[in-house]
């Protein structure tokens, strides 16, 4: 429905702010017996919110202000990968687009140091495989995530 929204109501818009739906995260700890897991029940919220927003960014992107997108766009970037792939793609269509490109370089400074720690730590992970002699679909996602990064970076 909301994705219909987006497409059809333009100037309902405004009234689903996702950008605060990005920090959204609910951690409790599941007790499975003889071991615990850790359940984030926010992550399907964050991963909705970020596709609406890249819905928005498609549809209509005068909705968005990036000065109000520029915090929960950072803290998304130091989420889990599910969410960093998402956001990733959400940086480059702001990015890319003519309206927010003074609203880009105002919060470059938000931006710019996740992405760089995330770089980092790709390429250590990659690097300790490498040596370790071991690879498979992690490799190939670390792969991806240092091309998606690179492609963002200012």
């Amino acid at each position: 429905m909301l994705s219909f929204l987006m497409h059809h109501s333009c100037e309902l818009i405004s009234c689903f702010a996702p950008p605060h739906c990005l920090i959204y995260q609910v951690e409790r700890m599941v007790d499975l017996g003889p071991f615990k897991q850790k359940v984030d029940d926010g992550l399907p919220l964050r991963k909705a919110a970020l596709a609406a927003l890249s819905t928005i960014l498609d549809v209509a992107p005068e909705h968005v202000d990036m000065a109000t997108l520029a915090l929960p766009l950072s803290a998304a970037l130091d989420d889990v990968a599910d969410v960093q792939q998402i956001c990733h793609q959400v940086v480059v269509k702001v990015a890319a687009s003519p309206l927010h490109q003074s609203g880009v370089r105002a919060s470059l400074d938000l931006l710019a140091e996740p992405l760089r720690v995330l770089v980092d730590k790709t390429l250590k992970s990659i690097a300790k495989k490498l040596k370790e002699g071991t690879g498979g679909p992690e490799m190939e996602r670390q792969n991806d995530l240092v091309i998606i990064c690179s492609s963002d970076a200012p």
